[in-house]
């Protein structure tokens, strides 16, 4: 079913069907979908998240600093996938604890 939602959005531009594949291929390919689709509507980053690609990559990047000429390391873990929690929230309910890796 997906697969046929896909090609619908591909054909309105004139794209190639996605070839046929099994339930991870057609993820990888709605998620670039995704990717090309919704590119300034800051979307990408929930999906990275919410389908455990975020830290390989955030990881796997080669981005360089424009302005130094040095490659930019993110340091992508599973730490950092979340906000700590505020300093302000955590004194006034001593029940939460801070989120890990803060």
């Amino acid at each position: 079913m997906s697969r046929d939602i896909v090609n619908t959005i591909r054909a309105r531009v004139g794209l190639d069907p996605v070839p046929a594949g099994n339930a991870q291929q057609m993820l990888d390919i709605i998620l670039n979908e995704r990717r090309l689709e919704l590119a300034y509507e800051a979307q990408r980053w929930d999906d990275l998240v919410r389908y455990g690609k975020a830290v390989s990559t955030m990881t796997s990047l080669q981005e360089m600093n424009l302005i130094t000429g040095e490659y930019v390391d993110y340091n992508a873990n599973e730490n950092t996938l979340i906000l700590p929690i505020p300093i302000d929230e955590l004194d006034r309910n001593p029940n939460l604890i801070q989120n890990p890796g803060y």
